[in-house]
């Protein structure tokens, strides 16, 4: 017996594709009732929230997990255009790929709530007649929309729009486009993620920050230097010498000479020089370096230039090589270079105020002093040189105009450098104690003599006397350190480096901004779905099921079962009696063959397994079939 169920439809007929008015539908009924369905709980709303969870929760995890990472753990760095992260780059990078692996995984779950939707939608326009015969997909159409709603990814969405670009094609319904439209986007997130997450694996490093913290509780570092107590009480007016000299019958010592050396040759625990800036300056030798500091010293600055042609330095008989600098107005007067060693000092020859005193430094700040050079041999520049003169019997003398400058200073160490300097020209008394070591040759004389021979190496007069100078320089403020005593230092904080992730800030809120936007993307698609199933939950639910690859070849090949009352799309399948009710057991018989036909096309049929109570084709009375080239009758 064969019933038939006709619906009238209202159509535009000026438009084309349209079937006749009146489609009628044809159908066998199944040679006996289906058994009776077991009462179970509705899953409608279960796989709705399943299917949202997975969408949603996982994401906003993931990106509230690295929001927080980032911002509990942020310090401050000095490019305000990268965050500084006190967090292992390798665990933040991390969970931003799980950003990125999700944003690819969850747009299968995206698709599969829009299915409600989709179905919602599918079932009103079915059951509006003519009204809403344009909102109906063709079978074509059912197909694309049925793989883009199954989680088709970008295969499904591909052949949609080679579908849409196409010359010979129905009308796209609503319900193709907005899902192709919600496929699109979701795809369009999801590989933004992946780039955005690429960008900032590429962007991000790990560096070293160092930061500054004061020292809480901590007493000021002695890292400045001043004058001792003895100096500050010397009157050096009333006294015919400096504090720091002890003149004798013949030599003149220094007082506390013992550091005072040790400080000239770098193994003094007290003091060390330090050269920046072409300033020679007076610090502590082994300061904390994890302490940054500001302090007070003294500095010391020389500079020399040869004048050996201006003072007619020649080499006239022997040994000789005679000057006279007196016409130029030089530090060194007139004589003869014959018998030095290496070198000889002038001080202050310019003082002519006719003051004993001055033998023992002078006030004057700055004090000028003269040089000579007597080298048995110099670099092969310098024996070109038009300053340096030869005498007859081939040694290498040169002469020289010096001034030095005592200064006061104030100086910053940051990471053990010297990161700013201030000076200002020191007073006469100080300027006394350092040009006073000149009355103490026994000293700096072995030192600034092999300070000579070092500045014989240079490449010219130039580089030479500026040698010299740097020399001079330092060693005379060492051996000038003995008048000194440790000073607070005015200001101090503790330095700390590590090492921290680097994220620039536009690769970082790409992703994140992203990252929210699929959040957004998929709750919407949630509440969409949970409105159209609670608008009308038992025909949302069958549409639905029948909205998928499972259901249409169910359809195809399980007529008898597939338009069964089901509430699992595995119900739509027929299996071997006695195998259950679901997707079928290993006593399931029915397989699927694709055959040729009578027309040239091929015919895909659902059969028995030989010897069972059923063998064939149903639709010869055990299977049914379909044709590739269309629906079989």
């Amino acid at each position: 017996m064969t019933n038939v169920s006709t619906q009238q439809y209202q159509y535009d007929q000026s438009q084309p594709f349209y079937p006749p008015e009146t489609v009628t539908r044809t159908y066998s009924p199944p040679s006996a009732a289906p058994p009776p369905l077991q009462p179970r709980r509705p899953s409608l709303f279960r796989w709705i929230i399943l299917y949202g969870v997975a969408a949603v929760l996982p994401m906003a995890l993931m990106v509230s997990l690295l929001l927080g990472l980032v911002f509990r753990n942020r310090t401050s760095g000095p490019d305000s255009g990268i965050y500084y992260i006190d967090y292992s780059a390798s665990d933040l990078l991390t969970v931003s790929s799980w950003c990125a692996t999700l944003g690819v995984l969850i747009s299968g779950f995206v698709m599969l709530l829009f299915s409600y939707t989709a179905a919602r939608s599918w079932y009103v326009s079915s059951s509006a007649g003519g009204v809403a015969w344009n909102a109906l997909p063709t079978p074509l159409q059912l197909a694309l929309e049925v793989q883009i709603v199954g989680g088709g990814g970008v295969g499904a969405l591909w052949k949609l729009v080679l579908y849409a670009v196409g010359r010979e094609r129905a009308p796209l319904p609503r319900g193709l486009s907005t899902a192709g439209l919600v496929l699109g986007m979701s795809l369009i997130l999801g590989w933004g993620i992946t780039a955005a997450d690429t960008w900032l694996h590429i962007a991000a490093s790990t560096g070293e920050l160092t930061t500054m913290s004061p020292i809480a509780g901590a007493a000021m570092a002695d890292y400045g230097r001043g004058l001792n107590q003895r100096c500050m009480d010397w009157d050096d007016l009333a006294e015919d010498y400096p504090c720091n000299l002890n003149p004798a019958a013949a030599v003149t010592f220094l007082m506390q000479d013992s550091d005072a050396i040790a400080t000239a040759f770098n193994t003094s625990s007290n003091n060390t020089i330090i050269q920046a800036n072409g300033f020679a300056l007076l610090v502590p030798p082994r300061p904390d370096p994890q302490l940054d500091y500001t302090a007070g010293t003294y500095a010391l600055k020389a500079t020399c230039k040869p004048i050996s042609r201006a003072c007619n330095l020649e080499g006239t008989f022997g040994i000789e090589t005679k000057y006279d600098c007196e016409p130029a107005g030089f530090s060194v007067y007139k004589g003869n270079l014959e018998n030095q060693t290496y070198y000889d000092l002038y001080p202050f020859a310019n003082d002519s105020s006719g003051d004993t005193r001055m033998i023992y430094g002078t006030p004057h700040n700055p004090f000028r002093f003269g040089a000579s050079a007597y080298l048995a041999s110099v670099s092969r520049a310098l024996k070109t040189d038009p300053e340096i003169v030869s005498s007859v019997h081939g040694t290498f003398t040169a002469l020289f105009d010096c001034s030095a400058t005592v200064y006061t200073a104030t100086y910053t160490m940051r990471n053990s450098s010297l990161t700013n300097l201030k000076v200002q020209p020191a007073n006469a008394t100080l300027t006394r104690i350092v040009s006073g070591v000149g009355s103490a040759q026994t000293y700096w004389g072995p030192i600034l003599a092999q300070a000579m021979l070092i500045a014989g190496t240079s490449n010219s007069s130039k580089d030479m006397a500026a040698s010299f100078a740097a020399s001079f320089a330092r060693t005379f403020l060492a051996f000038a350190s003995a008048t000194t005593s440790p000073r607070t230092v005015s200001s101090q904080s503790l330095r700390s480096t590590r090492l921290v992730a680097r994220f620039p800030r536009a690769p970082f809120w790409c992703l994140t901004i992203l990252c929210i936007l699929y959040t957004i993307f998929a709750t919407g698609i949630w509440i969409a779905a949970l409105l159209a199933a609670g608008r009308d939950p038992q025909n949302v639910a069958k549409t639905q099921m029948r909205l998928s690859v499972e259901a249409v070849t169910a359809r195809a090949l399980e007529p008898r079962k597939s338009r069964s009352e089901a509430q699992e799309v595995g119900e739509l399948f027929e299996g071997e009696a006695g195998c259950g009710r679901g997707w079928g057991g290993a006593g399931v018989r029915r397989r699927v063959i694709v055959m040729g036909n009578e027309v040239g096309g091929m015919d895909v049929h659902a059969v028995s397994a030989p010897g069972t109570a059923a063998t064939g084709m149903e639709g010869g009375g055990v299977a049914a079939g379909i044709q590739l080239e269309g629906m079989g009758k």
